[in-house]
C-alpha cells in the first residue's frame, strides 16, 4: 500500500511537470518557433525551390503546410507534434513496452513529456517527433507481418536520417527485408515525384546536402563526436562506418531477442556520429525503460549490472531533461561526462549476453 501511494506521488509530481512543459512549449512555439520552416514549405509549393538541409524527396509530406497562413501552420504543427506524441507512446506501448506495468509506462511517458528534449521540438518547430511516431508505427505493424503500412511509415521516417537511420538497422537485425523493401520503393517513387516538382534529381537530392555541409555546425551539437573533438572532415566515413558495424551486429546476433537493446544502442549511435542537438534526445527514454524493466526482472548476479546501468541512464536522461533547464553550463557538461560512458555499459550489455548466449 505505501508502496502505490509513493508511485501516485511520483506520478503526480511528474504531471505536473509535464503539464508545465506542454504549456511552455505551446506559448514558445507559437511565439517564435525559429526552425518551422514556413517559409520554405510555402516556396517549395508556389514557386517549386527548395533552400533547407532537409532533402525534400523524404521531406514531402510537410510541404503542405506552405499553403496555410503562418499563423495556423505554427498552430497545427503544434497539434501535429502532441498527436504525434500520443501515437508514439501507444505504438511503444503497444511494442517493445508491452510488458511494463501500467504505472511505470506512464511515469516514462511522463517524464519525456516533462524534458526539454521533447519541449524544444514544440517550443523550436522542431520535426524530431513526427519521424519517431512514423519510425514506431513501422515497428508495430513490422510485429503484425504488414510489410506494406511497415514500410511506407519506415520510409517517412527517413527524413530524419541522422537519427533514425542507425535505429532502422533493427530491421536487418529483424531480418524484415520485405519491409526494406517496400520502404526503398517508397523512396524512389518519392524521389521521382519531387524531382519532377522542383525541376531537377539535383535540386532534390544534392543540393541540401551541400547546404547542410556548408552551414558549419561546428561545435553546436552536445555530445556527438565532431563536437568535441572537431572531427568535422571525417565525420561522415564515421557514420558510415557505424552503420555498417551496427549491421555487421544485427547479422551476428540475428538469433537475440533483445530487441529494445538493440534499437537503445541504435539511437546512442545516432547521437555519436551525427550532429544532434538537445531536441534529438527525446528518445533517451527507450535505453531508460529498457534498463529498468531489466534491472527489475534479472538475478541477483546481474541486477548489480543492471542497476549501474540504470543509474547512469538516469543520471543521463535528468542532465538533458531536466537539469540542462536549470543551469544550460552544468548540464552541458554533465551530458557529455556521462554520455560516452553510459554508451559503453549497453555496449557491455549487449555483448555480455551475447557470449552468455554462445556459452549456453
Amino acid at each position: 500500500m505505501k508502496s502505490t501511494w509513493v508511485k501516485r506521488a511520483i506520478l503526480a509530481v511528474l504531471f505536473i511537470m509535464a503539464t508545465v512543459s506542454v504549456v511552455q512549449g505551446i506559448n514558445n512555439g507559437m511565439d517564435h518557433p525559429g526552425d518551422f520552416m514556413w517559409k520554405a514549405f510555402r516556396n517549395v509549393m508556389y514557386q517549386r525551390t527548395w533552400g533547407e538541409t532537409y532533402i525534400p524527396f523524404t521531406f514531402w509530406m510537410f510541404f503542405p503546410l506552405g499553403l496555410f497562413p503562418e499563423t495556423f501552420a505554427r498552430t497545427l504543427w503544434i497539434f501535429i507534434n502532441i498527436v504525434c506524441t500520443a501515437v508514439s507512446a501507444w505504438a511503444l506501448r503497444k511494442t517493445f513496452f508491452r510488458s511494463m506495468e501500467q504505472m511505470e509506462y506512464v511515469a516514462l511517458m511522463l517524464i519525456m513529456i516533462s524534458g526539454a528534449a521533447w519541449r524544444t521540438n514544440l517550443s523550436n518547430g522542431q520535426y524530431g517527433l513526427p519521424a519517431i511516431a512514423f519510425f514506431f508505427l513501422s515497428v508495430y505493424f513490422t510485429e503484425r507481418g504488414k510489410d506494406l503500412p511497415a514500410g511506407l511509415f519506415l520510409a517517412l521516417s527517413i527524413y530524419k536520417y541522422q537519427l533514425i537511420v542507425p535505429v532502422a538497422v533493427y530491421y536487418f537485425f529483424k531480418k524484415q527485408y520485405k519491409t526494406i523493401a517496400v520502404a526503398a520503393g517508397v523512396l524512389l517513387l518519392s524521389l521521382i515525384a519531387t524531382s519532377i516538382w522542383l525541376g531537377s534529381i539535383y535540386d532534390a537530392t544534392i543540393k541540401p546536402l551541400l547546404i547542410s555541409q556548408n552551414i558549419g555546425l561546428g561545435d553546436a551539437g552536445d555530445v556527438d563526436i565532431e563536437s568535441l573533438l572537431g572531427l568535422g572532415d571525417y565525420i561522415i566515413p564515421l557514420f558510415l562506418i557505424g552503420i555498417a558495424l551496427l549491421m555487421m551486429f544485427a547479422y551476428l546476433l540475428r538469433w537475440r531477442k533483445d530487441d529494445l537493446l538493440f534499437v537503445s544502442i541504435g539511437f546512442f549511435v545516432a547521437w555519436a556520429l551525427a550532429y544532434n542537438r538537445v531536441y534529438n534526445f527525446f528518445p533517451l527514454i527507450i535505453p531508460l525503460g529498457y534498463s529498468y524493466a531489466k534491472m527489475k526482472s534479472e538475478d541477483l548476479v546481474r541486477i548489480r549490472f543492471y542497476r549501474i546501468e540504470f543509474i547512469g541512464l538516469f543520471l543521463l536522461t535528468a542532465s538533458f531533461f531536466w537539469l540542462r533547464t536549470i543551469s544550460l553550463e552544468v548540464g552541458v557538461t554533465a551530458e557529455r561526462i556521462l554520455f560516452y560512458p553510459v554508451f559503453a555499459l549497453l555496449l557491455i550489455d549487449l555483448f555480455y549476453y551475447h557470449r552468455l548466449q554462445v556459452s549456453r
